[in-house]
């Protein structure tokens, strides 16, 4: 009997402990596009800037972006300086980000023709 109290109180305290990091995550709502050897992103809300375009990056030389918009180097660091930061380039056809602590994802993957967008939030990416 006490275990199962116990079991309880654990899933419980898990639970509102998750719940309560996700509260704390900021949002966003980012679309991604890529046109010729060009990226585009464009901010719907939660950044301070409503569109980003760049020569699209690759594996060895990401782009790295938080709320303020492009950042310099790709490096993951926790903090006010970089909320839902993350870093974005192009591999053989694939787009790949890589997120910080802030995000919902750590890594995401997709492919993404010519002309279309797909639109991502801290969670991760969005149908």
């Amino acid at each position: 009997m006490r275990l199962i109290l116990w079991l309880t109180l654990f899933i419980i305290q898990n639970l509102c402990s998750l719940e309560a990091f996700a509260q704390e995550r900021p949002s966003y709502q980012i679309s991604i596009k890529h046109q010729g050897d060009q990226m585009i992103l464009s901010c719907k809300e939660g950044c301070d800037w409503k569109q980003l375009s760049f020569t699209k990056p690759t594996k060895h030389a990401p782009q790295a972006i938080d709320r303020s918009g492009m950042v310099e180097g790709a490096t993951f660091t926790t903090g006010d300086d970089h909320p839902y930061y993350f870093s974005i380039y192009e591999q053989d056809n694939y787009i790949y980000l890589k997120g910080g602590n802030d995000n919902g994802f750590l890594s995401l993957g997709f492919t993404l023709m010519e002309q279309r967008v797909q639109w991502i939030d801290q969670n991760g990416m969005i149908p």
